[in-house]
């Protein structure tokens, strides 16, 4: 491990998009070499209101949202107004040494409203790992 870089995000948040959404949770690490890869980590609590909430990682070197396309996710919760703990990882080779922002992204399949955070903080980590 050559380094760690973590965020702890108290706001709450919300959204009904059917697509993926911004939180404001994010990290910004620079890889020291380009065959270095990165570990994501992240924890947060989410309430939805019906529907389906999905959870993932935008990359801002690529310019995409990771694990795919259309409602693709790492982490898929179901509930009506109930509190659930949840987390995600994901180890990304983005073959850089540039700067590079990784933000969690978040959404509802049936256009309910989805929360993440409240009164427990979103925490998302990045560990820089040597190949």
């Amino acid at each position: 491990m050559i380094q760690v870089v973590t965020t702890k995000d108290d706001t709450d948040q919300g959204t009904t998009s059917t697509s993926f959404v911004n939180s404001s949770t994010n990290v910004v690490i620079t890889p020291s070499s380009t065959s270095s890869k990165v570990l994501l980590m992240c924890t947060f609590t989410s309430q939805i209101s019906g529907g389906r909430g999905r959870y993932t990682f935008h990359i801002s070197a690529a310019g995409t949202t990771l694990h795919g396309a259309g409602m693709q996710s790492f982490a898929s919760l179901e509930g009506n107004n109930v509190n659930i703990p949840a987390s995600m990882h994901h180890l990304d080779s983005p073959s850089t040494t540039s700067a590079i922002t990784y933000t969690v992204q978040f959404l509802n399949t049936g256009g309910n409203n989805t929360f993440i955070t409240g009164n427990n903080p979103c925490i998302l980590t990045a560990m820089e790992i040597a190949q």
